[in-house]
């Protein structure tokens, strides 16, 4: 695997092992290009920067890119500098601009970029969520020699920040595919995970999760035990100043929860 200059392994998100990418160095990692079809690409970072403010895969920091100049049967993930993630395939020129713009926050994210050839579908997915589609060209993408994480692959627009993960599959994952690949790469780096908050009074207990959450369920059990039954709370949340909020009465047995995605 081709290196630039000398990287940095360093404990970095989580507490597990990613390599640092430092843009002033230009550093960057590449490798022959695995897919050229059918592919689903999952990239667990954390950068609290990016490249410009265009929108087009070819102008962010690359991610992982087989960006080639000109009109070429090309792709690539890349994060601008406003914080948006840039996914696309090249002839014709079709890039998905994340929905939010929040990516660069130095937080870490996990990303996800799947494409059909059959039908030119493009899909972004970015911690779990559904972050945009696209249609672009059906034709197989193998003008990249190679696949470069750190930078564009025309070695420009180089990232500041830290990768710690990059799955490549050969296929487009179904629905149930790729959730189950992302939710495993979540717990393990504890990507948007809310945290449950538990607060107290006038005989009840109110359970609470940020907003941004709002789809996931609030399950209960009696014990922590390997074999312990886990069931939905019925309660209904309620919005209140920005979190989901479950009320619930504090007398009875003892109860433990966790909140699940949906």
């Amino acid at each position: 695997m081709p290196i630039s200059t000398a990287l940095t392994l360093r404990v970095a998100i989580s507490g597990l092992p990613a390599v640092h990418f430092n843009a002033a160095g230009s550093t960057y990692l590449a490798f022959n290009r695995p897919v050229q079809d059918d592919f689903t690409i999952l990239c667990v970072y954390r950068s609290s920067q990016g490249i410009g403010t265009g929108t087009a895969f070819y102008n962010g920091a690359g991610l992982i890119n087989g960006e080639v100049g000109g009109v070429a049967n090309d792709f690539g993930l890349s994060l601008n500098a406003n914080g948006y993630l840039l996914a696309g395939t090249g002839n014709p020129d079709t890039t998905i601009v994340s929905a939010a713009s929040t990516y660069n926050d130095g937080q870490p994210h996990l990303v996800t970029f799947k494409r059909t050839r059959a039908t030119g579908a493009l899909a972004l997915y970015a911690d779990g969520l559904l972050a945009g589609t696209a249609t672009g060209g059906s034709q197989s993408l193998g003008s990249p020699p190679r696949l470069v994480l750190g930078a564009q692959q025309t070695l420009i627009s180089f990232l500041t920040g830290d990768i710690a993960e990059v799955k490549i599959f050969n296929s487009s994952l179904t629905n149930t595919e790729r959730v189950a690949e992302e939710n495993a790469l979540r717990q393990k780096y504890a990507i948007g995970i809310p945290a449950l908050a538990v607060a107290s009074g006038g005989g009840t207990i109110t359970l609470s999760w940020p907003d941004r959450a709002a789809t996931w369920q609030l399950w209960g059990t009696s014990n922590l035990l390997s074999s312990a039954a886990w069931s939905l709370v019925t309660n209904s949340p309620q919005e209140v100043n920005g979190r989901q909020a479950v009320v619930l009465p504090a007398a009875g047995p003892m109860r433990f929860f966790r909140l699940r995605s949906p």
